[in-house]
Order: structure tokens, then sequence, then C-alpha cells
């Protein structure tokens, strides 16, 4: 038996075989053909639909649809899968960028698209990997799923109390955060009602008074009427 021979050059897209002749000693001759192959050295090429590679999907439920593409120009055809789901706490509220992944669980085998449920507070993004009958080998990451099941919270500050004196201008200062996706808007609306008595405001019976405000804290609320 004679060692494998290595035959390298070979142009993707076409097909080969080998034609061997052997001679002996007696010049008797035989020949023989090889099998055929057809060459693939391009790797499979995929593309997350949802979540798109490089965005930050902000979910306020526990289930996502993970969609991708894939084909292989080669030609030898996508034989193997897997997607691997990983998850981290966002590096800054609102943001996945930076975040340190891990994985979280098997990576299960399968076409497109696969239904998510479950999910966890914080990141979660998803890697393919697939592979063709001739060996070549893609992987790919997915954009970013940030998940919030969770209000923001915030207190004011001031005025604090159920009641309170002031002029004819206001100091309003809360505090707030959101550390997981992060608080997008705000809206501060002024709120006018007449006393029911000296010293002493209604529980109801308030209307709004003026548009609303998008600033953050502190807000002075000038213009209150005696």
């Amino acid at each position: 038996e004679t060692p494998p021979v290595t035959s390298g050059g070979l142009a993707s897209g076409y097909c080969y075989r080998w034609r061997l002749r052997l001679t002996d000693s007696a010049g008797n001759v035989a020949t023989a053909l090889s099998g055929r192959t057809l060459v693939d050295s391009t790797a499979p090429a995929v593309d997350f639909v949802s979540p798109a590679e490089g965005s930050t999907v902000y979910r306020q439920g526990r289930s996502i649809s993970v969609d991708w593409t894939e084909h292989d120009p080669g030609g030898s055809g996508i034989v193997d899968r897997t997607l691997r789901h990983q998850v981290a706490v966002p590096s800054a509220p609102g943001d996945c960028s930076a975040a340190s992944w891990a994985d979280d669980g098997s990576a299960p085998v399968g076409p497109d698209p696969v239904d998510v449920s479950g999910l966890t507070e914080g990141c979660h993004r998803w890697i393919l990997t697939a592979a063709d009958a001739a060996g070549n080998i893609t992987r790919a990451v997915s954009g970013s799923v940030l998940v919030d099941v969770t209000a923001p919270r915030m207190a004011f500050v001031r005025p604090a109390d159920a009641f309170g004196w002031t002029g004819n201008t206001a100091l309003i200062e809360w505090t707030e955060h959101d550390d997981a996706s992060g608080i997008a808007t705000r809206s501060l609306q002024r709120q006018q009602s007449s006393p029911t008595g000296p010293g002493h405001c209604p529980d109801a019976a308030w209307a709004n008074d003026g548009a609303a405000s998008s600033e953050g804290s502190d807000v002075t609320s000038g213009g209150l009427v005696h």
C-alpha cells in the first residue's frame, strides 16, 4: 500500500478525477480511474433577519422568533447547523454592545425560524454555525435582544409631602432609573385644582395645566396662580 498523495490547487466549481497507470518490471501495463469529486471551497452564506446583525431589539415580552437566510454558493449544500443562545447583563442601561456573553443551554440543530420563549431579563443573542458537505464552515452572530419586563422606578424628591406651601414658582425634583433598557421618554404634566378649604388641596378634580414637559429633573415650574 502506497501513502496517500495530496493534490492541491483545485478550482472551486470544477469536477476532478485521477487516472493511475502502472507498469511492472516485465512491461505489463494496468490503468484505473478514480472516483469523481466536485470542488466546493466556498463557505455557506448566512444572514440573520431577526434579530438583524448589528441591531439591538428591545422586548417587553419574553419570546422572539429567531430567523435567518442561508444558502451555499459552492453547491455542495448545507448539511449541518447549530444555533447557540448566549446571555449577558447589559453593559449600560439599554446597551448590550460591550456585554460579557456566556452560553446558555444546548445548541439545537434545525432549519429556521426558531421560536424562543422564556427569555430572562437582560441581553440575548444567537450564534449560528453552518457547515456544507465539503467541510466549509460559516459562523454568524445575530443582533442583540434586550428583554425588559420591569417598569422604570421613580420617586418625587420635591414636593414630596402630600401638602406644602410655595410661591408662584416651584422646583420639581425626582429620582429615576431603569437598569435594563434605559429610560427613553418622560412626560411631566402640571395639574391645577382649586382648594376645598383653607390650606387644603383636594384628592380629585384636578385638570391638566399647560403642555407636558420632557425635561429631566430638576424642573422649575413658574406662573403658578394664587
